[in-house]
């Protein structure tokens, strides 16, 4: 934690690492908080162009600057930095900044636990403020449900409903997802927020699950000596949804959290809670970077059961393979060779085919028939899909 006896900061320069949906929000939310004149610097490594348009269409021209690499702005500090960007990409957009800025960072922090620790020692040593994004702390949906649920005790159960349509729209725009991070490590952060909100234990371990749909749905019990949780996790879904199920002795509470963060206003009341405790020099502790760590960590004992079943299901469905299912076997293709390559997908660019085949040969343990039911035309239609889809961060 910085020095609680630092002098009160004064807020004009703030960067914002992002190009997409979400940064968009915070920039939205952030004009309506940050008294003027306050400069926005907007880092978008593959999305300037569209930023820059979205800024003169807003009539925020005169106060934001856009660029792809934060060297283009020619300055070292920043008083505020928040990064929204691609999770892949967090560690590095936070190494930029660490040195002079405060930083809220977007869950997940770092798919490595070591990373987010890293991350946080260092702004310790700067005296700067680590902070991670808890905006569901700031729900009224959620404060509401945690006052029916916390005078429960003995034996309990929380089921945890977290779905994503395709191509669903969200306050005006596209909401997608980064084919690179397995749903795991995407939506456990926020779980394990919510639960830590809560109450509930998180010193879980892992008991049954199911892989459905290529990685697309996942299924899984965690439990403790008093509690379940049980994780029913999709996108590509049929509809959204985001519910808690909870129950007790004392009977069933439900909690649909779909529209807890914009509506609900969390998110404008989580931007204002960091800048205050930056002005005041008073660390909230609502967005401590801890649970972050503790979420990473579970992960990261989730994770090898998730890719030993998703790879089975592959080899299963490569073997007798139906085009009737070719876009659950892209979905795990997709996910498993950009997890091989160190997720970035321009690796793939002057060699895709090989690259592929060796990837999946040495995952399914033998030679690739890709020219089987069409299956190597499905794959370059992967790769081609897979391009465009990681270029708005």
């Amino acid at each position: 934690m910085p020095n609680a006896h630092r002098k009160m900061t004064k807020i004009s320069d703030v960067v914002v690492f992002g190009g997409g949906r979400w940064a968009r929000a915070y920039i939205l939310e952030l004009d309506k908080i940050l008294d003027n004149p306050v400069n926005i610097y907007v880092v978008s490594e593959n999305n300037e162009a569209g930023m820059s348009q979205w800024v003169e269409e807003a009539g925020f021209s005169r106060k934001i600057n856009v660029a792809d690499n934060i060297v283009r702005f020619d300055r070292l500090h920043f008083d505020l930095c928040f990064i929204v960007n691609n999770a892949l990409r967090h560690f590095h957009a936070a190494i930029q900044v660490i040195d002079s800025s405060n930083i809220l960072v977007e869950k997940p922090v770092c798919i490595d636990p070591g990373s987010i620790k890293l991350l946080a020692d260092m702004s310790r040593v700067r005296d700067k403020f680590f902070c991670v994004s808890q905006v569901f702390r700031f729900s009224m949906i959620l404060h509401k449900f945690r006052g029916e649920v916390c005078r429960s005790y003995g034996d309990s159960e929380l089921t945890v409903h977290w779905a994503d349509a395709s191509n669903a729209r969200r306050y005006g725009e596209i909401k997608t997802y980064d084919p690179a991070i397995s749903i795991i490590e995407d939506v456990i952060p926020h779980v394990v927020s919510i639960l830590i909100f809560m109450g509930f234990d998180v010193s879980l371990r892992l008991g049954d699950m199911k892989v459905l749909r290529g990685g697309a749905e996942v299924q899984f019990l965690l439990h403790a000596d008093q509690f379940k949780l049980r994780v029913v996790l999709a996108r590509e879904a049929i509809s959204r949804k985001r519910s808690l199920t909870f129950f007790s002795e004392r009977g069933t509470s439900c909690c649909d959290f779909d529209n807890s963060v914009m509506p609900d206003g969390s998110l404008q009341r989580m931007l204002e809670a960091f800048v205050k405790s930056i002005e005041d020099c008073s660390y909230d502790h609502r967005l401590n970077w801890e649970d972050s760590y503790t979420s990473a960590v579970l992960t990261s004992e989730i994770m090898p059961e998730y890719r030993k079943l998703q790879i089975e299901w592959l080899a299963l469905m490569i073997k007798d393979y139906d085009p009737g299912y070719g876009n659950d076997v892209s979905y795990a293709i997709r996910e498993i060779v950009l997890s091989k390559v160190n997720c970035d997908w321009r690796v793939l660019r002057d060699d895709w085919a090989e690259t592929f085949n060796s990837i999946l040969c040495e995952l399914l343990g033998g030679k690739l028939n890709s020219e089987k039911s069409g299956l190597d035309s499905m794959i370059w239609n992967i790769y081609k899909k897979l391009t465009k889809s990681r270029g708005d961060q």
